[in-house]
């Protein structure tokens, strides 16, 4: 498959067309209050590189059992490169190409990537749940935009452009981290989805973390 390059479309028109993707996604991707029901079958995602060539693994974790039930691997060339603020170019296909290889037993997909709290209220993880018409949540290292606002000890809000898109979670022992509204999760549900693992860093989304570096490193072999 043909990787694309600058010369071949015109960088400044794509992603102003990709905006307003975006901002037409936003519009819809969010229900008021809650709109998750039970929660007990969670799948993550996450993608890792060599140069050109990605390693996505995504998996489902089983929340009753606290165990891992499933997991799936993908392979192959990113077909455009990194740009800030759109990091869904480069990795939404992969990523759905991972989570297509899993079954459909899973209630809500965590991904490595900002969901509402987006220069455009549209990243990757609300995007990836639009193009796979199922709930996602955005988990993310670092803060893109908004400002926080004390909530609870150890969580605060993230608000931005006046509107609360989501929470920073942190405290004693815990490596401060940002989750946001995906596709079809309302901001009713984040502290329910939060409380599933304690506070914590999601479980799984450590796996698949783990699990592409695991595929990157050839110690695992894509089925």
């Amino acid at each position: 498959m043909r990787r694309y390059s600058s010369s071949t479309y015109s960088l400044e028109g794509f992603l102003k067309l990709l905006s307003k993707v975006q901002e037409a996604v936003a519009r819809i991707a969010y229900p008021p209050g809650e709109s998750l029901a039970d929660i007990k079958n969670v799948a993550a995602v996450d993608v890792a590189y060599r140069d050109e060539t990605y390693f996505s693994a995504a998996v489902i974790y089983d929340c009753i059992r606290e165990n891992l039930a499933e997991k799936a691997y993908e392979t192959g060339v990113a077909e455009f490169p990194y740009i800030p603020s759109y990091l869904l170019l480069r990795e939404v296909l992969p990523m759905m190409a991972a989570v297509q290889r899993l079954g459909s037993g899973w209630d809500l997909l965590l991904v490595d990537g900002h969901g509402r709290a987006h220069p455009r209220m549209c990243g990757l993880a609300t995007f990836l749940g639009f193009m796979l018409g199922r709930p996602t949540l955005g988990v993310a290292k670092k803060l893109l935009v908004g400002e926080r606002r004390e909530y609870l000890q150890g969580l605060d809000e993230i608000i931005y452009r006046g509107e609360r898109v989501g929470f920073a979670v942190g405290g004693p022992g815990v490596k401060t981290f940002y989750v946001s509204q995906g596709y079809g999760v309302g901001y009713g549900d984040l502290i329910k989805i939060l409380n599933i693992f304690k506070m914590r860093y999601p479980e799984p989304l450590k796996i698949a973390h783990a699990e592409t570096v695991r595929l990157r490193r050839g110690l695992v072999q894509k089925g």
